[in-house]
C-alpha cells in the first residue's frame, strides 16, 4: 500500500523530478500498474526500445564521467549539471558520488534552467530578481567566481550559450574565461568549454550495441557511425524528460527560490494536476514520435522516472566505482 501511494504521488508531481533517494526506492511493476490505474499514457514496446538505447549508453557515460574527474576533480568543485539535458551526467555522478569518495554528491547541484527561460526572467523586475536569488542561492555569485571554490558547469552541446545565460541571470561577473569558472560539454563546438571523452577505450562490442539499439529505437535519424559524443548528446536530449522545461521562478512558501517547470501539455487531459505549472507550452511528444530534431521534447514523467532508476542502479555499483575511478587516475 505504502509503495502505491508513493509511486502515485511521485507520478502525480509536475514540479519536482524525483530526488535520488525516491527513484531508487520505486518498483518497476509497481509504478507501470499505478501508471495503468490512472490511465497514464505509456508504450511498453517503444519503451523497451528506448530502455535498450540507455543501457547501450553507460559504458559512454562511464567514460565521460572518468574524463570529467580527471580534468576537475583536483580543485575539488561544486558541479553543475544543467537540467533538464544534463540529469543523465547529474544521476552518475550522483551515484558515483555514494562511493563517499571526495564527498562528490555533496557537490552536487542539479540546475533548473532552459534557454525558454528568457521570456519569463527578463520580462519582470520581480522576476528578474527572483532568478537572481535561486542562482545565487546555488552558489553562483560575484564573490564565489573571484575567490572561490571553484565551480563547473555541466550540459549535454553544443555551444555552452546557457552557461553565459546563468551568469547573465545570476547578475556576475560575464567576461570568459575565469579562474574559478570551468565548464565542460559531452560534445563541445566552442573554445570556451571543455570537451568530455566518451570514447578512449571503448570496445568494438561497445560501439555495435550503440549502433544497433539506436537504429531499432525512435532516435534512428540521430545515430552518428563516428561520433560516440554526439549519439550520447542525441540520447541525453531526446530522452524521456520528468517535467517540461524549466522557465519561470518563483517563491516556494517556505520562501526559498526554485524555478517552475512547464505544464505537461501531453497528459493534461488525462490528469488534471499540473494546471500550478508555467502556462507556456513548448511543442511536446510522446515517446512512440519518429525524431526529427536532436532537441524535440518529450515530457514523460512515466517513463523518465524508470530511466532515472536504471541510471541510478548502475552507477550505485561499486564495479562501475572502481571502473570510473580507476580510469580517471590513469588519464591523470
Amino acid at each position: 500500500m505504502k509503495t502505491t501511494v508513493l509511486s502515485e504521488k511521485i507520478l502525480l508531481n509536475f514540479k519536482e523530478r524525483p530526488s535520488s533517494e525516491q527513484a531508487l526506492s520505486v518498483c518497476e511493476d509497481e509504478i507501470f500498474r499505478v501508471a495503468k490505474q490512472i490511465d497514464y499514457p505509456t508504450d511498453r514496446k517503444v519503451l523497451r526500445k528506448i530502455f535498450n538505447v540507455h543501457a547501450s549508453m553507460m559504458p559512454l557515460l562511464e567514460r565521460a564521467v572518468s574524463d570529467l574527474l580527471s580534468k576537475a576533480e583536483k580543485e575539488r568543485p561544486d558541479y553543475y549539471a544543467f537540467a533538464r539535458d544534463c540529469e543523465l551526467l547529474y544521476d552518475a555522478l550522483w551515484g558515483i558520488g555514494q562511493a563517499n569518495e571526495n564527498r562528490i554528491s555533496e557537490r552536487l547541484h542539479l540546475l533548473k534552467t532552459s534557454t525558454s527561460m528568457h521570456w519569463a526572467i527578463e520580462r519582470s523586475d520581480e522576476n528578474q530578481l527572483l532568478g537572481k536569488s535561486y542562482f545565487n542561492r546555488l552558489g553562483i555569485t560575484d564573490e564565489r567566481l573571484k575567490n572561490g571554490p571553484a565551480l563547473v558547469f555541466l550540459d549535454s552541446g553544443f555551444v555552452g550559450s546557457l552557461f553565459r545565460d546563468v551568469l547573465y541571470w545570476a547578475d556576475v561577473e560575464e567576461s570568459l574565461p575565469q579562474k574559478y569558472l570551468k565548464g565542460y560539454l559531452v560534445d563541445s563546438h566552442s573554445s570556451l568549454w571543455g570537451k568530455l571523452d566518451v570514447s578512449k577505450g571503448l570496445k568494438k562490442s561497445e560501439a555495435e550495441l550503440v549502433k544497433n539499439s539506436m537504429k531499432r529505437s525512435p532516435y534512428r535519424m540521430e545515430f552518428k557511425e563516428k561520433n560516440q559524443n554526439y549519439n550520447l548528446v542525441a540520447f541525453m536530449q531526446l530522452m524521456p524528460k520528468f517535467t517540461g522545461r524549466y522557465v519561470e521562478p518563483y517563491m516556494k512558501i517556505d520562501g526559498t527560490f526554485d524555478i517552475l517547470p512547464e505544464r505537461n501539455s501531453l497528459v493534461q487531459k488525462v490528469i488534471h494536476s499540473n494546471e500550478e505549472c508555467a502556462r507556456l507550452c513548448t511543442t511536446q511528444f510522446p515517446v512512440n514520435y519518429k525524431v526529427d530534431f536532436v532537441n524535440n521534447d518529450f515530457v514523460d514523467p512515466f517513463a523518465s522516472i524508470l530511466l532515472q532508476k536504471k541510471t541510478l542502479e548502475y552507477f550505485t555499483d561499486p564495479d562501475v566505482w572502481d571502473r570510473v575511478y580507476s580510469r580517471a587516475k590513469k588519464r591523470n
